[in-house]
């Protein structure tokens, strides 16, 4: 089987068993005309794996704005992914042009050269040939989900390569599916493989013990958050337990943070009393302060303060008496001295 043949069955081979179309073929409707029929019924259908709808804009651009998002995290990028993958379909043309001859696939050009050009003007619906084509050129695969049917896979890579995950709506618009923690704006959607997305549940669940073995016993995570942190973190046990750990602790100090501000601000009267600064001016300037001074509360300070100004008064009073005491003692000593002179002088007499 040549290199042609055996990509056109390679395609084949994985596509439903239910002989429809894979995927299924674009409704010819006038582009802009989107309803987003099925939008919320996908949103349900995808919540329990934790997985998101990205809204990409329906302007005939919708599949390259998807590609854009999944890869460089700025759907606006989307004309530089359509180039790359009109360039790789011209490139190998000879294989794409097969698909294009398809009796399933749809095309109002005469041949496979002039749909390519028409593919590179903004606005030009990209269908599972352009979604082949960039899996080829970006090294890629790609899970494409859809309501109320199983999620389809386009393996053009080793299943360890990156793999890309979008949503198919109305049979004419895709959108970008990213994990709810994988939301990022500006980012690209984290490396997680084709093997990884598919491992099998018994694995899971083996792993999903092991990191509930290492967290706290009222840890409170429920099985849909662990599994989701072990596809975070690429399925390693150890390093999902630490990403748990790390929430906990944040939770942890998020509940703690206005106990602590709430004592602190009890605490800042007694640790800065009003007679603090004094204190440490006297301190500067050389005067020295007794230990037990310091380890005095501010009301005992006060009340010391307070005795030492009725001393100082008391001290001072004191000091005003014994001069005016001395001048009594003195005037009453000569008094005594001339009355008894006077009276030797009338004896005498």
């Amino acid at each position: 089987m040549g290199k042609k043949a055996a990509s056109k069955a390679k395609a084949a081979a994985s596509r439903p068993g239910s002989g429809k179309a894979w995927p299924p073929k674009r409704n010819q409707k006038s582009k802009g005309k989107y309803t987003a029929e099925d939008f919320q019924d996908l949103v349900k259908q995808l919540q329990p794996l934790n997985l998101r709808v990205v809204k990409m804009e329906p302007d005939g651009n919708c599949l390259f704005r998807a590609i854009a998002d999944q890869l460089c995290g700025d759907p606006e990028e989307h004309n530089h992914y359509r180039d790359m993958c009109c360039n790789h379909m011209i490139e190998n043309a000879d294989e794409f042009s097969l698909f294009y001859a398809d009796e399933d696939f749809e095309t109002t050009c005469d041949c496979f050269g002039a749909y390519v050009e028409r593919m590179r003007s903004p606005g030009n619906w990209g269908s599972q040939l352009e979604l082949m084509a960039i899996c080829q050129t970006f090294g890629v695969n790609v899970i494409v989900h859809q309501v109320g049917s199983p999620s389809y896979e386009m393996e053009f890579s080793p299943a360890d390569a990156r793999c890309l995950q979008l949503s198919y709506h109305d049979g004419e618009h895709y959108n970008s599916v990213r994990f709810e923690w994988d939301l990022c704006p500006g980012k690209p959607v984290s490396f997680l493989s084709l093997q990884q997305l598919k491992m099998k549940d018994s694995d899971v669940v083996a792993l999903l013990e092991e990191v509930k073995y290492s967290l706290p016993p009222n840890h409170g995570f429920e099985d849909a958050t662990l599994r989701s942190t072990l596809l975070q973190s690429k399925y390693d046990a150890g390093a999902a337990v630490e990403l748990l750990l790390n929430k906990l602790a944040g939770v942890t100090e998020t509940h703690s943070a206005p106990v602590e501000s709430k004592e602190a601000a009890a605490a800042a009267p007694e640790q800065v009393p009003s007679d603090a600064t004094p204190a440490a001016a006297t301190q500067e300037e050389g005067t020295e302060t007794a230990p037990a001074e310091l380890s005095k509360g501010p009301e005992k300070r006060a009340k010391a303060s307070r005795a030492e100004k009725r001393n100082e008064r008391k001290a001072k009073a004191e000091a005003k008496r014994k001069p005016q005491s001395s001048a009594t003692a003195a005037e009453d000593g000569i008094s005594r001295e001339t009355m008894e002179q006077l009276s030797k002088q009338l004896l005498a007499v």
